[in-house]
This record gives C-alpha cells, sequence and structure tokens, in this order.
C-alpha cells in the first residue's frame, strides 16, 4: 500500500477512489490542521494611517500562493480586517498589511482555508497620539461655566471612519486631569480634535488626550479660566 502526503489547507475535505478509471461516489470529511501563530514582529508599533506589514509566524500556513487574510483588534480579532496578505515561507510564515486604525494591545487571527487560528498571544499597538498644540476660544479666559471651543492639533489621532467617537477622552487642569472636556470628536482624520470646555476655574492648565487605550504625552499649553 502506497500513503500519498497532499500539501494544502481547508475543512470538510471530501474524498473520492479512482480505480481503473471508475470514480466512487465522495465520501468522508477530512480537514487540514488550523493555522497556528507563534510571534509576531515587523511593524509593531504601527502607524495610524497603516499601510506597513506585520509579519507572523507558526504553522500549518499553507504553501506559496494560499490565500491568506488577517484581522485584528483589542481582545478578540473583530476590529480590523486586511486580505493584503501573503505567504513569504511556505506553511510558516506569512506578511500583512496593517489598515488604518487606533488602539493597543491588538491581538491578530489568520484565516486560511476557511479555517481562523486562535488569537495571537503576542500583540501590536498603533502609534501613540501626540498633542502639538491647543487652540481656540477656550485657551484664555475661558468662561467659569464651561462651552468654550478647543481644538487640538497633533498626529496619529486615527481615522475618520466613524460617527462615535467614545474612544477618545481629553483631560486638563494643572495636572492635565482635573477637567475633562465635552463633546470631543475628530475633526481633520490624525491631526484635528475639537471639544468644548467644561465648567471650571483656574489657569495654567496642561492637556493630554486618550484615544482607544492610550494617553498621549502632557502638553504645557497654560490654558485658563476668566478671573472672578
Amino acid at each position: 500500500m502506497t500513503t500519498i502526503y497532499f500539501t494544502g489547507v481547508g475543512k470538510d475535505l471530501k474524498w473520492a477512489v479512482v480505480v481503473g478509471g471508475a470514480v466512487s461516489e465522495y465520501f468522508g470529511g477530512s480537514a487540514y490542521a488550523i493555522p497556528s501563530l507563534s510571534s509576531l514582529s515587523g511593524a509593531l508599533v504601527m502607524d495610524t494611517r497603516g499601510l506597513e506589514y506585520v509579519t507572523i509566524d507558526g504553522s500549518d500556513f499553507g504553501p506559496s500562493g494560499t490565500t491568506i487574510s488577517a484581522t485584528y483588534g483589542q481582545g478578540s480579532c473583530s476590529e480590523y480586517s486586511t486580505s493584503t496578505c501573503s505567504i513569504v515561507s511556505p506553511h510558516q510564515k506569512a506578511s500583512c498589511r496593517t489598515v488604518a486604525g487606533v488602539g493597543v494591545d491588538l491581538v491578530w487571527c489568520l484565516t486560511i482555508g476557511e479555517q481562523t487560528s486562535e488569537p495571537s498571544v503576542p500583540t501590536t499597538r498603533y502609534t501613540t497620539p501626540i498633542i502639538n498644540d491647543v487652540l481656540g476660544a477656550g485657551t484664555k479666559r475661558a468662561r467659569t461655566e464651561g462651552g468654550d471651543y478647543i481644538m487640538l492639533r497633533g498626529d496619529y489621532f486615527g481615522p475618520m471612519d466613524t460617527t462615535n467617537f467614545s474612544y477618545i477622552n481629553v483631560e486638563y487642569g494643572p495636572t492635565a486631569s482635573e477637567y475633562t472636556a465635552v463633546g470631543c470628536s475628530l475633526r481633520v482624520e490624525q491631526s484635528q480634535i475639537e471639544c468644548l470646555t467644561a465648567p471650571g476655574t483656574g489657569k495654567d492648565h496642561s492637556w493630554r488626550v486618550w484615544i482607544d487605550g492610550q494617553w498621549s504625552a502632557i502638553n504645557v499649553a497654560n490654558t485658563s479660566y476668566a478671573a472672578p
């Protein structure tokens, strides 16, 4: 008896026996092993604009030319997806191009032959946001009842792909944590956030922004409320 091994990927695979030119009915329902991820390399700190490459090592990725896609996100592989993936080393290494996004502690999954791996133990993250300038009417002698306009100008704020900006939180005050700005939203993707000041008092306020799990460095903007 001769045993033949076939290279491939997939599940629910049917078999038929050919004897003397006659083909049997299809039978069985075998599957190749589900892909398994062991390590990530490349753009582990990913630009929020995407278009960088993460290399994924593991096993059972299939031969060269296999169709492969990736998903990734915080805690589960459900926030971002990319089909710009390829096999770099047969069965063991793949490369995928990132998409625009934000966040930290992002686990990865590969889908190959309709089978999806378990989430990776290693993680990636997007670049930490940066505040370069704090602008607007609320920067000097802002009304103590709040409601004055503030614009944060910086970088790595993420793409304009949603109308739900609950992942953005802006704080300010003498230690950049006393007040929380109101109604913050992304005005220009990656570079501008707009908010309204909260009710408050005082001067020499610094600012910071939290975007999907990551705080920016504090910007010593020295903004102020109006004196009594």
